[in-house]
């Protein structure tokens, strides 16, 4: 897919290297405020590969005392030629043509990609996951504190948001807005290390952070935005809207210590 606006040549595509899933009952909405606290930490991706320019999301995070973008791998590192972006571009907070935080870059030195999805870079799998090592001083003040990653343990089902920056229109695509979706989990990602929710994604939301949701006074859902459990990976399009769902990577200790390595080590 083809983009046409000239504020973000050269063109971008989004990665259409399985479904993103939209799910009946669960719809995608633009977020009120991208720059709100932990939202703005949520950001537009940008990759710059071998074959084009593509699209997707990703999140600032603080790991131990080091910082960085985790996003998927497969936005990152293309199988198919065996080497990862030449270099990204980061947009937090970015809502249409508007910039509240610049531009974050990174060049191809910086990225980290899971050990696993490097031996076996099949997209949506349990090694579909990296992080972008930054610099602090890259990252603006006026973001303020950083999003974190937490382990889900005994905290499951649950329901989850899905932020980051999904192509909607899927006709040549407007400028880029941020969107949420929520939903419940569906299983118990101990075995396969894959989260199931019934929240919808499409192209662009590769990346996406997943988090838990509250319900607090009144019944009101509120996403704990602080943290990341998971990251949006792909989804099940199938022709039975009741068997449809998507997943990200379940963020296990495990995960969790090797991205705080690739940022603090």
């Amino acid at each position: 897919m083809k983009e046409g606006n000239p504020r973000l040549e050269p063109v971008m595509r989004t990665r259409d290297i399985g479904p993103r899933v939209p799910i009946d009952g669960h719809p995608l909405n633009p977020v009120p405020d991208p720059r709100a606290e932990y939202y703005r930490c949520h950001g537009l991706l940008k990759m710059y590969c071998t074959d084009g320019v593509y699209r997707g999301s990703g999140t600032l995070i603080a790991a131990g005392d080091g910082v960085g973008i985790l996003t998927c791998a497969h936005n990152l590192y293309d199988g198919t030629v065996a080497g990862p972006a030449e270099r990204i571009e980061f947009f937090p907070a970015r809502h249409e043509a508007e910039q509240p935080y610049g531009m974050i870059t990174a060049e191809s030195a910086m990225l980290r990609i899971a050990p696993g999805y490097l031996a076996d870079p099949e997209p949506g799998n349990r090694h579909d996951y990296a992080v972008v090592r930054l610099h602090r001083d890259q990252i603006p003040e006026a973001i303020g504190r950083l999003v974190t990653m937490q382990w889900l343990a005994g905290e499951l089902p649950a329901t989850v948001q899905v932020t980051g920056y999904p192509d909607v229109s899927r006709v040549p695509m407007p400028d880029p807005v941020m969107y949420y979706s929520r939903g419940a989990t569906l299983n118990d990602p101990t075995a396969t290390g894959l989260l199931r929710y019934n929240a919808s994604t499409r192209p662009g939301s590769s990346g996406s952070a997943v988090c838990r949701v509250h319900v607090g006074q009144g019944g009101t859902e509120v996403p704990d935005l602080a943290h990341v459990n998971a990251v949006h990976v792909d989804g099940n399009d199938v022709v039975d809207p009741d068997d449809r769902y998507n997943w990200g990577v379940y963020l296990t200790p495990e995960i969790i210590r090797w991205v705080t390595e690739q940022l603090t080590s």
